[in-house]
């Protein structure tokens, strides 16, 4: 969703066409699945007779040949000023102003982690990160946080990959449950009546660990997929996150101007890499 929303934000910019490389969802080291198409982008698949006309070759190919040329393309533009390169390869985790000289034509690849990249044109971000084919039961949840939207706070609880995936522990590691009662008991101090609705990815260790959070409503686990539990978490008032991108745009996309955003201070357990531009400065990090 950053990598979109960086491309589209470009692409608006430039008064051009995005167009999205997916092959490499087909890939065997690709643990996640294309979902984007469940929202309303305007984007299309990028065929290689795009690249072509670029003169840059396949993206996702392993074949040796596709491989030595991306990399011999990419050595040859180190050492151009970004606005002649035709790929462009983000350069750290923190903002680069520098993006705004990119031209039209132009491959991006990076992560792009910072609402700096295209809070521009956030209206059109939220229209298009809108749920294309709504399913019942998303509607239903929808009604009831609605209804009491007032007092509705969204509870992030990620474990999966970054609890069973040594790599990903590694880098991510899981939220303490010191992190989720302090958090509470702040959303508590301002709204003692606060319902909170859960999502997570692993559910019954939330309501083994976190049983100090009630009243609650637990909405994954009840047929809703990634994207829709994304749009029901922007629709609650309040959010406390994870430190995972996934809560972080279901409190993004929420653009009620009286929010509170709670974000945890160490997004990763070990990395050098500053967090400054990745969380917006009217989030309250603990």
């Amino acid at each position: 969703m950053f990598q979109y929303a960086f491309g589209l934000s470009q692409a608006t910019r430039l008064n051009s066409e995005l167009k999205i490389e997916i092959d490499n969802f087909d890939s065997p080291e690709e643990y996640r699945n294309f979902e984007l198409n469940l929202f309303n982008i305007s984007a299309k698949k990028v065929e290689q007779e795009d690249l072509d006309s670029l003169g840059v070759p396949s993206l996702s190919s392993k074949k040796i040949i596709p491989k030595i040329r991306r990399g011999l393309l990419k050595k040859h533009e180190l050492n151009l000023p970004i606005e002649e390169k035709t790929i462009v390869i983000e350069n750290g985790f923190a903002f680069d102003s520098t993006t705004s000289k990119i031209t039209d034509g132009t491959v991006l690849i990076g992560n792009w982690q910072s609402e700096k990249y295209f809070k521009q044109i956030c209206d059109r971000i939220v229209k298009e990160f809108s749920i294309k084919n709504p399913s019942a039961i998303f509607k239903k949840f929808q009604e009831v946080i609605i209804k009491n939207v007032g007092l509705s706070v969204s509870v992030h609880v990620r474990r999966g990959d970054y609890a069973n995936n040594p790599k990903y522990n590694a880098k991510h590691g899981v939220l303490p449950v010191e992190y989720y009662s302090k958090s509470v008991e702040l959303i508590r101090e301002k709204i003692p009546n606060a319902i909170f609705y859960i999502f997570s990815d692993d559910i019954p260790w939330v309501k083994e660990n976190l049983s100090f959070i009630k009243p609650v409503i637990f909405v994954s686990d009840n047929g809703t997929n990634n994207a829709e539990d994304i749009i029901l978490m922007s629709l609650c008032q309040h959010h406390i996150i994870a430190n995972s991108s996934f809560s972080w745009w279901g409190a993004w996309l929420d653009q009620k101007k009286d929010k509170t955003v709670i974000a945890p201070k160490q997004w990763f357990v070990a990395s050098n890499d500053t967090t400054d531009d990745l969380i917006p400065k009217e989030w309250l990090r603990i």
